[in-house]
C-alpha cells in the first residue's frame, strides 16, 4: 500500500513526459500576416457575400433542382479539372493517384457520359475516389512554405504559395483554353465554383458562429487543411 501511491504518482510524472515530448513532435502552425487589415477587410466582404447571397442561393439552388441533377453537375466540371489534379500528382511523383485520376477520366468521360455520372468511384466499377490534389499542394511537397496569408475575394482564404499555386491551377484548367469571352469565362467560373460550393450551404453559418474569431479561426482552419494535404 506504501509502494502504490509513488508508483502512481511516477506513472503520472511519464504520462506527462510522454505528452511533452509528443508536443515538441507537432509544433503549432503559424503564418505571417503582414496584410491583416487588407485580409481582414476582404474577409468581411466575403462574409457578407457568403450569408447573404451565397447560402440563401445555395439553399433555393438545392431545393429546386433535384439531387441527381446537382450531383451530375459537380461530376462534370470535377471530371473536367482532371488535368489540374493529374499533373500534380506526376510532380509529386504519386503514379498510383495519377493512374487513378486518369482511368476516372476515361471512365466517366465515356460511360459517365462526359463525367456526369461519377461512375469510376463505384465499386461496382473501380472503386477510385477523387486525388484531391493542385499546384499549391505540389509547391508545399518540394518543401515551399506558406509566406504570407492573404484572402481572396470570393474565393477565401488563401497563402503566397497557394496563391502562384492557383495561377499554375489555371495554366492547367482546360476552361482557360475555351475560345469564348471574357465574361462568359467568369460566368462559368462562377457557376463552377458555386455548384461546389453548394452541397455544404449552412456549414460556413455554422462554423462562424461557433467561433470566438471567425477571422483567426478561418485560417487556423485552412493551415490545417492545407498541411494535412500536403502531407497526404
Amino acid at each position: 500500500i506504501r509502494d502504490k501511491a509513488p508508483r502512481e504518482q511516477a506513472t503520472e510524472e511519464d504520462l506527462w513526459d510522454d505528452e511533452e515530448m509528443f508536443e515538441d513532435e507537432e509544433p503549432e502552425l503559424t503564418i505571417a500576416d503582414p496584410l491583416y487589415y487588407v485580409n481582414k477587410g476582404i474577409w468581411h466582404f466575403n462574409d457578407f457575400v457568403f450569408v447573404y447571397i451565397g447560402e440563401p442561393a445555395a439553399r433555393g439552388y438545392n431545393k429546386i433542382l433535384p439531387e441527381t441533377v446537382c450531383g451530375g453537375v459537380t461530376n462534370f466540371f470535377s471530371n473536367w479539372y482532371t488535368p489540374v489534379r493529374l499533373v500534380s500528382c506526376l510532380l509529386q511523383a504519386i503514379w498510383e493517384e495519377a493512374g487513378t485520376e486518369t482511368g476516372r477520366f476515361l471512365i466517366n468521360t465515356t460511360f459517365g457520359i462526359v463525367g456526369f455520372a461519377d461512375l469510376a468511384k463505384e465499386e461496382e466499377w473501380a472503386g477510385w475516389q477523387v486525388a484531391d490534389e493542385d499546384m499549391g499542394q505540389v509547391f508545399g511537397a518540394w518543401g515551399i512554405g506558406h509566406g504570407f496569408y492573404l484572402v481572396l475575394p470570393l474565393a477565401g482564404p488563401s497563402s503566397a504559395r497557394d496563391g502562384v499555386g492557383r495561377i499554375g491551377n489555371g495554366f492547367l484548367d482546360p476552361l482557360t483554353y475555351l475560345d469564348i469571352k471574357f465574361w462568359e469565362y467568369v460566368a462559368i467560373w462562377s457557376y463552377r465554383e458555386f455548384a461546389n460550393y453548394a452541397p455544404y450551404a449552412g456549414e460556413y453559418i455554422k462554423f462562424r458562429d461557433m467561433s470566438l474569431d471567425p477571422y483567426t479561426a478561418m485560417r487556423n482552419a485552412y493551415l490545417q487543411l492545407r498541411a494535412r494535404k500536403v502531407a497526404e
